[in-house]
């Protein structure tokens, strides 16, 4: 299992390079130099867009904390550019991102409680996600006519969005304990007993932790899921203000429009390292359909991609520190929490 994982996050890099190679050489590698050259000291902007949204992830991963206060702000956002620095870098995405986060804050928080908010967090982000896309796509509808294939594909596209708003809607408001009912079928079928044997307690007490925070505490989903929605249009922001300055007379609506594909790309492609190919591609074909050049779009990932290697090095740089062996002290704290 483990070699063909391997296999598969080296196939996905290969490929993700070579669309990458593909679109600069089809571009032009001067035509993007020069693009960048006009952001100039513009980078620093563009580095307070990227650190607001990592800032505003932060603010809802310690809202859906129990024990916030023994954790400072500060301290949870270097944990986030950690998760956020191995869920960029590898083909496992958030699954590997988010275990990270989980294994750093638990340092600080009971283990329990570390796993229930980086999972609630990632659950409503997720939601936050399906809401911005389906603006995007009405948006699309207010721009332009469509007709005949389109719009199947559009209504089709509509349909999966609301779909995935309402399962997950239908099984907390209903309180289904999905993973309790998989763990017994595991055990009927008598796989994997000696593992839920040690485990099955956790999981189940995990799963149950969240459905009590959807269940009990709905102002505060509310405010989750409308910070999480304002990352998103910092994110607009971030390729507004790209665009405008390497020459490219974008809207805000356009803008948001190549935010929309940009975000539903990293969603299906979260398997492919550093997104390679992916945001320049996506970027690329969304502004080339909205009537502007490609070459637009290949600077604005490439822009990005700049920007994502610097938040990478820090969190790399930040996650030195919990490479040493836990204190002894905190064992202790953990256990008598």
């Amino acid at each position: 299992m483990k070699r063909a994982s391997s296999y598969l996050g080296l196939l996905s890099a290969i490929m993700g390079l070579s669309l990458l190679m593909w679109l600069l050489a089809r571009t032009g590698f001067s035509t993007i130099i020069d693009q960048i050259r006009l952001l100039g000291f513009g980078f620093f902007v563009l580095l307070l867009f990227s650190g607001a949204r990592y800032i505003l992830r932060t603010i809802t991963w310690r809202l859906c904390m129990k024990s916030s206060r023994n954790v400072s702000l500060l301290r949870l956002f270097k944990i986030m550019l950690v998760g956020e620095a191995f869920n960029d870098m590898s083909f496992a995405g958030p699954v590997l991102g988010d275990s990270v986060r989980v294994w750093v804050a638990s340092r600080h928080l009971p283990s329990e409680e570390s796993a229930t908010s980086v999972a609630v967090e990632r659950l409503i982000y997720s939601c936050s996600v399906v809401l911005f896309l389906l603006g995007g796509v009405v948006s699309l509808l207010l721009r332009i006519t469509v007709h005949g294939k389109a719009r199947l594909v559009t209504s089709g596209l509509i349909f999966g969005l609301l779909l995935a708003l309402l399962v997950p809607y239908v099984i907390i408001r209903r309180r289904c304990l999905v993973v309790g009912k998989v763990l017994d079928s595991l055990k009927g079928l008598g796989i994997g007993l000696a593992l839920l044997q040690r485990y099955e307690h956790r999981i189940r007490a995990f799963e149950t932790s969240i459905h009590d925070f959807f269940s009990g505490q709905k102002t505060l989903f509310l405010t989750v899921l409308t910070v999480n929605i304002c990352t998103h249009f910092v994110g607009v922001g971030e390729a507004y203000f790209i665009l405008k300055v390497t020459g490219t007379p974008v809207s805000v609506t356009t803008a948001f429009l190549v935010e929309s594909a940009n975000r539903a790309a990293q969603m299906l492609c979260t398997f492919v390292p550093f997104g390679l190919g992916v945001e320049e591609g996506t970027a690329g074909i969304a502004l080339h359909a909205l009537g502007y050049g490609v070459a637009a779009g290949v600077s604005l990932g490439i822009i990005r991609k700049i920007r994502t290697l610097f938040w990478i090095a820090a969190g790399l740089l930040l996650g030195t520190q919990y490479a040493l062996p836990k204190p002894a002290q905190q064992e202790v704290w953990e256990v008598s929490a």
